[in-house]
């Protein structure tokens, strides 16, 4: 779907409310014309002693009625087009928010959120922007100038002609100017986006700023992005400033040639005064469209270099998705394999991470996955997430293709907790209970204590509904980890995947999770991976990776008598656990 047809999609769902707007608002130009005729007349009136006690009556309630009517029906038009300008911003909002979260995790690598984050405020503004004051002056710049200029016509053609031939010069300016607005806002905004992301960046590495004593170079950075976003907003004002000076210029010959010509005119009686009067004011009612005009271009030009960004969002393709027709199977079993698969990122298309992966995982294993740093251990527990897919080679759940199940079937069966931890600003509780927000507060206390995170929390004042902080900035490394660990088995899943869930946790706390851990999830599927080796015993069987390819399979005792990769990465650990000891 091309970007213009998207655009015209989210209008038609409204297009009933932007028809009674615009039947409103030419309705409100249309009355506004009437009201010089009318003081035309009362003049005229007066000037040649006609004017009685009840005419004057009869113009000041025409005058009366016809405010009432615009009265109505401007409020008609802001309503239906400034609320469906709102309304389809609502829209945008929702359905940009619903597509970024469908992509895939390397689209966040390449885009910063500091300038989705721009995306969503300021593009959207200027989008609504367009929607409603610029189709509002739009309007107002083809129909009201051309129902006042057919009302000055029906005055005095010639004096009509005399006093539009200013507006052909301001139709060019109005061009020219509007593409040198339209290259100039674009590079504010992306000026802007910057910005946004410095700023975002810089408070969320604020702990690490002030640590490294670095908030000079912080600050430094900050001035070097507002110089740039003042620098390229000057550029953009001089041009907007020079436009609607140089449109009341314009305006302002018009009113001269009228001053003169329509003098002239009266003194020698081929117009009324009556006329002049309601000429004139005709005239400063063909100003404000004419002005409009430039204020209409100008709000659409910045409307439209903000959808096309927009747009681009909206073309990105989620490179993970549920297949058109999913297979849900009906009585999962969960047994899982790799055949033949290699994976590379995207951003290095050449360079394998995973190179001819073979593995089975059949229901109820405990598997643990070693290797040194770089081995590609995080990847597989991705692949098997579903969070990439493999370049070559499948992976099957069940003897079907990862890529064939819906998504949210895969997910809700398979868990994974990433190295990463990641908190909302919210309550522990709430933070618990976020892929199962009905969960009781027993179910919660119990996968707590399976964590060995529920005396710590008892321990705060507020217990569970502690709230803590921005990412959880509040809590300690290993709190977070047991406090993510038992949002993941809140979820009950069949296979619970963690990628060193305890690497801030100490030695004892992880042997009193894992023992619980597998006590727990007996019958279901444990894949474990982590550095420290010592946790490795409780698995029923462990891969070794190394440059991306699995070199031992066994059990802990079984890959120690080997003496291979595994025996010399535990060696290592021991000997450095040792060391420490004795620090």
């Amino acid at each position: 779907m091309d970007s213009r047809r998207m655009f015209t999609q989210y209008l038609r769902r409204y297009w009933r409310l932007i028809t009674l707007g615009l039947i409103s608002l030419i309705l409100v130009d249309t009355i506004q014309l009437f009201i010089p005729r009318v003081i035309k007349y009362a003049i005229d009136s007066l000037t040649t002693g006609e004017a009685t006690f009840s005419l004057l009556l009869k113009y000041a309630s025409t005058v009366f009625l016809l405010a009432i009517g615009i009265l109505v029906f401007r409020f008609g038009w802001r309503y239906f087009i400034f609320g469906t300008a709102r309304r389809v911003e609502r829209d945008l909002r929702r359905d940009l928010f619903a597509h970024l979260e469908s992509l895939h995790l390397h689209f966040y690598k390449d885009h910063k959120v500091g300038t989705l984050m721009a995306h969503l405020t300021n593009d959207l503004d200027a989008v609504v922007m367009a929607i409603g004051m610029g189709l509002v002056t739009a309007v107002d710049a083809v129909l009201w100038s051309s129902f006042t200029i057919i009302f000055m016509l029906l005055i005095n053609v010639q004096l009509t002609l005399y006093v539009i031939i200013p507006l052909p010069l301001l139709a060019y300016l109005t061009f020219y100017f509007s593409r040198q607005i339209f290259t100039r806002f674009e590079r504010v905004q992306s000026s802007f986006a910057n910005l946004t992301s410095t700023v975002q960046e810089q408070l969320t590495g604020i702990h690490l700023i002030k640590a490294y004593n670095e908030t000079a170079t912080a600050l430094d950075k900050l001035k070097r992005s507002s110089l740039s976003y003042v620098s390229r907003n000057l550029s953009f004002i001089k041009v907007y400033a020079l436009f609607f000076p140089l449109v009341f210029f314009i305006a302002n010959i018009s009113l001269a040639l009228l001053l003169w010509l329509g003098g002239k005119s009266t003194i020698l009686g081929t117009i009324t005064i009556g006329d002049f009067v309601a000429f004139q004011t005709y005239l400063g009612m063909l100003m404000w469209p004419i002005m409009g005009l430039g204020y209409t271009f100008t709000v659409l030009q910045r409307g439209r270099a903000s959808w096309q960004r927009l747009y681009k969002l909206f073309a990105t393709k989620p490179a993970i998705k549920s297949p058109p027709h999913p297979v849900k199977p009906k009585h999962p079993i969960g047994n899982l394999a790799f055949h033949h698969v290699y994976f590379a990122y995207p951003d290095q298309p050449t360079h394998y991470v995973l190179k001819d992966i073979n593995l089975e995982i059949p229901k109820g294993t405990f598997l643990g996955i070693a290797g040194e740093i770089g081995s590609g251990k995080s990847t597989l527990a991705l692949l098997l997430a579903r969070m990439y897919d493999p370049t070559d080679g499948r992976i099957t759940f069940d003897g079907i293709d990862l890529r064939e199940l819906d998504l949210q079937f895969l997910r809700r069966f398979i868990v994974h907790v990433p190295q990463q931890t990641f908190l909302f600003s919210t309550t522990i509780r709430d933070n618990i209970a976020f892929g199962n927000p009905t969960a009781s507060d027993e179910a919660i206390t119990h996968v707590c204590k399976l964590a060995q995170i529920y005396d710590e929390i008892m321990e705060f004042e507020d217990g569970l509904n502690t709230v803590v902080g921005e990412k959880g900035v509040t809590l300690s490394g290993g709190q977070r980890q047991r406090i993510t660990l038992a949002r993941a088995l809140l979820m009950e899943p069949e296979i619970l995947v963690l990628d060193d869930p305890f690497s801030s946790v100490d030695s004892e706390h992880e042997v009193k999770i894992i023992k619980s851990l597998c006590d727990h999830l007996r019958g279901k599927t444990l894949i474990l991976i982590s550095h420290r080796l010592n946790s490795m015993r409780f698995m029923d069987k462990i891969i070794v990776l190394k440059d991306g390819t699995i070199v031992e399979t066994g059990s802990f005792n079984e890959l120690l008598l080997r003496e291979g990769v595994f025996f010399d990465l535990y060696r290592k650990q021991q000997l450095k656990e040792r060391i420490w000891k004795n620090l």
